[in-house]
C-alpha cells in the first residue's frame, strides 16, 4: 500500500513514515483524499537538505511536487510505464474512477516485473535468456 500523508506533516515525520514502510515516495492527499502531491527521497535530498531547510519545520506541502500525473487502475501496465519513461519520473500514483488512491507504481519495480515475466516465458519455451 502507498504511504499517504497530509500536507501539514513535517518533512522529518514524512521521512520517518516512509522509512518505516521501506518506501522511497509518499502521496500527499488533499480534499476528499485525492492526490494533491507526491514527496520522494529525491525531494528530501534536493529540495530540503540540499536547500538548507530544516526538515522538522518544513511542511510537505511546501516542497512536494503538486498535482502529479496519475494513471487509472484499469489502464494497461504499458501505459503506466510509458508515462513514467516519457515523463522522466520514477513514481506514478494509481487511482480509481472516483480518483481515490489505489496504489503507487515504481518504474524500477515495473521493469523488474516485466523482465522476470519475459525470463519465465523464455524458460517455459525452452529458450535461454541473456545474462
Amino acid at each position: 500500500a502507498a504511504v499517504t500523508l497530509e500536507g501539514s506533516v513535517s518533512v522529518a515525520d514524512a521521512a520517518k513514515r516512509m522509512a518505516a514502510a521501506n518506501a522511497d515516495a509518499a502521496l500527499v492527499l488533499g480534499d476528499e483524499d485525492r492526490v494533491a502531491g507526491i514527496f520522494t527521497d529525491r525531494d528530501l535530498a534536493s529540495r530540503v537538505l540540499g536547500a538548507g531547510l530544516d526538515p522538522r519545520r518544513t511542511k510537505i506541502s511546501a516542497i512536494m511536487t503538486e498535482n502529479p500525473r496519475c494513471v487509472m487502475d484499469d489502464e494497461p501496465a504499458l501505459t503506466a510505464v510509458m508515462l513514467m519513461v516519457d515523463g522522466r519520473f520514477r513514481h506514478l500514483p494509481v487511482v480509481d474512477s472516483t480518483e481515490s488512491v489505489v496504489g503507487l507504481l515504481d518504474v524500477a519495480k515495473c521493469l523488474h516485473d516485466a523482465i522476470s515475466h519475459l525470463e519465465l516465458r523464455n524458460l517455459a519455451g525452452g529458450q535461454r535468456t541473456a545474462g
